[in-house]
Parts: C-alpha cells; structure tokens; sequence
C-alpha cells in the first residue's frame, strides 16, 4: 500500500479496523526493516511512515495513539538507520522517550546508534538505562560488556560478560567478551580457554580465531605454530584480519618466522 492509498483508507475506517490496520503495517515494515537491504525500499517505507505520523489521530485512537505513535516512530529510527542516517535516527529516538521514558527498546537502540558513532560513554549510559527495566536481558549485558572493553575498562567489562554466562552459557558474544576483557588484563591463557570455548559454539566466528591467535602468541615460543594456525583460520574467514595483524603488536614474536611472513603477503 502507498502512502497516499494509506492516508486516504485511515479516514474510511472504524477505531478498531484503523487499530488492526496499523498493526498490519506496522508488523510488515518491521519485517522488511530487518530482512531487507534495498534503499529504494527503505525510502518508500520511510515516506509511508511520515504519512502515518501526520495522519494517526487521537480522536480516533484514543488510549492508543500513544502506542502506535510509538510504534510508527521506531521504525522510522529503524529506516532511517538502514539508510545510514544515523543522527537523523537518533532525533527520533529522542522524541520516543519523551513519550515513554521507559521504552526499554529504544533506550537499547539508542545505545547502539551511539555505539555506531564510537560515543561509547554515552552509548553505555543508554544501555545501562535499557538494563534498569529489564535487568536480565542478556543482549544489553553482552553490549555493556562490549562498551567497557572500547572504554578499555577491562574489570567492569569482564563483570557483565560473566553475568551474561551465567544466564545463557552457550551465548559465544559473551564467550567473547569475557575473553577479550581477561586478555586486556593480561590474563592470556584464561582468555584462550574463553575464546575457545566461544569457538565450540561458533567456528565461523573470525573475530574469536583472530583472538585465539593473539594469546597464544602472548604465551611461551611453544605456542608460535599453533599462534599461526589461528591466525590463518581467522584471515580465511575475513581477508580484513590481514592487514590488521601486519600492525598487531601480541604478533611481535611471530614476525621473524618466515611461516607468518608468507602469510602476510
């Protein structure tokens, strides 16, 4: 349905019947927000939100209307998002909270965009927020977790991945996150034993070998070919972790073998 088609039915229908309509919208942008890539989609999603915005009525919704604006606003931040509008989304963020200062969903979603602009601090202050509503949600302690380690607060970090594991322990982000933090600390065989057990759960994961790689290169000479193998896997899995391991310091002991040269090339 266009925006002009769904502008003109609002005005034709019951309270109830506009209530499931939008619902119906809703639910299909939200699906296509999430699976699609394809801008020109984004843009003719975003210009039937606008439509719904200027024509959700209070009179007609009633008790509702706080929902629905709600609902459509959010998914504006989610188009606007795709489309790399970053700032754009974060203003509509903004207007959902001062709605509803307790929307768990856009706090969250707030911190991510903030993450996404590499404002971590304050990134951290809206997934904290997100927490205090919704104390045991795992993807908002793997993301706090994850905003510590930008922070290089490796303690803090390291606190919240293992709260994370204790809820969901086949959780391989948070395998992850407990891993990076212990290697920040300089802990590198415990963080092994962490980065491997995130890779029992996802071998595909390159960020965990590349990982992998760096504390076995920390650890005594012994470690230097399995330090490689790791490392090997990691660049098969994403060409980018070569060029990021020519100028990784944890590889400074790899650097004269002529195994690690050849790979590098």
């Amino acid at each position: 349905m266009n925006a002009k088609k769904f502008k003109k039915t609002l005005d034709e229908k019951t309270e109830d019947q506009l209530i499931e309509m939008t619902a119906d919208v809703l639910d299909g942008l939200h699906e296509e927000v999430i699976e699609l890539r394809d801008d020109e989609k984004y843009k003719q999603s975003l210009s039937l939100l606008d439509e719904m915005l200027s024509a959700l009525r209070r009179d007609a919704l009633g008790s509702d209307y706080d929902d629905w604006l709600i609902d459509t606003l959010y998914h504006k931040s989610e188009v606007l998002y795709a489309l790399g509008r970053i700032k754009d989304s974060l203003k509509i963020c903004e207007k959902i909270l001062k709605v509803d200062p307790k929307n768990v969903e856009t706090w969250y979603f707030k911190g991510w965009l903030l993450s996404d602009l590499n404002k971590h601090k304050e990134a951290l202050m809206s997934y904290q927020k997100a927490l205090k509503y919704e104390p045991n949600d795992k993807d908002t302690l793997i993301n706090i977790s994850h905003e510590f380690l930008e922070l290089n607060r490796y303690d803090e970090a390291l606190k919240f991945a293992k709260r994370c594991i204790r809820l969901d322990p086949k959780d391989d982000y948070a395998w992850h996150n407990f891993g990076e933090a212990l290697h920040g600390t300089g802990q590198y065989r415990i963080a092994l034993k962490a980065f491997e057990k995130s890779l029992k759960i996802d071998p595909k994961e390159d960020d965990a070998w590349y990982m992998k790689a760096r504390c076995l290169a920390k650890l005594d000479g012994r470690n230097q070919d399995k330090a490689i193998d790791s490392l090997l896997v990691a660049i098969s899995l994403n060409h980018e972790n070569k060029s990021k391991a020519r100028t990784e310091k944890n590889f400074l002991s790899l650097r004269r073998l002529k195994r690690f040269k050849n790979l590098l090339r």
